[in-house]
């Protein structure tokens, strides 16, 4: 295996154990919920890009760039709705 390949696998396990961690421990307040929703996003995006790293035809690569980019079209919105929600404190 390739280096390109393991270290977005690696990301998106790291940003999956964040989002359950988050999950687990801060589950009731909405800026905890947004940020492991954000975390769970950016995991999606780079298992997605991890498979199009894989050597193969470029229907299969076109298809897996494509699911990556629907995954990061959720991050802008998750971030924003965590930093709004967070920055109030005790809304």
């Amino acid at each position: 295996m390739n280096i390109s390949i393991i270290i977005p696998f690696l990301a998106a396990v790291v940003a999956g154990i964040f989002a359950i961690a988050v999950g687990i421990l801060k589950w009731r307040m909405i800026a905890f919920r947004a940020f492991a929703g954000g975390m769970l996003a950016l995991g999606a995006e780079n298992i997605f890009i991890g498979l199009a790293a894989e050597p193969g035809s470029i229907a299969t690569i076109g298809h897996w760039q494509m699911w990556a980019l629907v995954s990061s079209s959720f991050l802008p919105g998750m971030w924003l709705l965590f930093s709004l929600c967070y920055a109030r404190g005790n809304f």
